[in-house]
């Protein structure tokens, strides 16, 4: 065995880690917007944009998703709901969270808490149709 030492190029690691974790679809800027002319005949009146802006619609590009895993077993899911529920609804995650220590995923948490609302279904659809009728009765006075 020589003496010398083999010299080996070690590239930085951001240069790496880029080429290990680069997404070729999310990192090409999206093609820039193509003008869409209109061809249609002129309106007048309150609705004149309408199909101008229809068409315009129509051409535009879809947003290109985000590329991102969805673990096996789950789904995304957006509500829209009332910010004093969420807000609740995420302390309560947070707080059971909190009290198992950390031990189980928010989703987990989140799950059983969608289960338990669930079962009071009955229950809520009741004090909903007696606030709904409530309601009526106010309104037919």
């Amino acid at each position: 065995m020589s003496g010398r030492r083999r010299q080996v190029d070690i590239p930085p690691a951001a240069s790496v880690l880029n080429e290990l974790y680069a997404d070729p679809v999310a990192d090409t800027p999206p093609p820039p917007p193509t003008p869409v002319a209109d061809t249609s005949p002129r309106q007048r009146g309150p609705k004149a944009d309408t199909h101008r802006m229809r068409v315009q619609h129509e051409a535009e590009p879809a947003p290109t998703p985000t590329r991102r895993r969805t673990p096996q077993g789950m789904t995304r899911h957006t509500i829209y709901v009332a910010t004093a529920a969420a807000d609740v609804l995420d302390a309560t995650v947070n707080g059971l969270h909190r009290d198992l220590g950390g031990m189980l995923p928010r989703h987990r948490i989140l799950a059983e808490l969608i289960a338990a609302a669930t079962a009071a279904a009955p229950a809520v659809r009741d004090h909903l149709r007696a606030e709904l009728l409530a309601t009526l009765d106010d309104d037919a006075r």
